[in-house]
């Protein structure tokens, strides 16, 4: 596995391509901390997409489901770190947002034909 962080000018094209290329994978999402350990946010729903705001604080949303209107939204305030994680064979399996203490981790895998 090879974990690549991606520069903080980069966040939103890199987010965009992400979720241009993986739309409507499968997606899981867990929040982990060394307090609560790992705890599943989203469990193998069709990714619609990984955005990146900066309004007044910057914000990352990780939203999946059947559709987009009904679908299930996490939001990572004040991220730090955005990291790419692709398999050996150099295909993409997820992403690792890192701020104020949590790591959300964010696993794709294509649907089965």
């Amino acid at each position: 596995m090879l974990q690549m962080e991606i520069p903080r000018q980069e966040w939103g094209s890199t987010l965009r391509r992400f979720s241009e290329i993986h739309e409507g994978w499968l997606a899981s999402v867990e929040v982990c901390s060394p307090e609560m350990g790992s705890l599943p946010e989203i469990m193998n729903l069709p990714l619609l997409g990984v955005s990146f705001e900066t309004n007044h604080h910057t914000t990352v949303f990780i939203s999946a489901g059947p559709s987009y209107e009904y679908h299930v939204t996490h939001a990572v305030q004040q991220p730090t770190r955005i990291w790419l994680e692709r398999a050996d064979d150099g295909r993409d399996v997820g992403l690792e947002v890192g701020g104020q203490g949590v790591t959300t981790v964010v696993r794709v895998t294509p649907i089965p034909r």
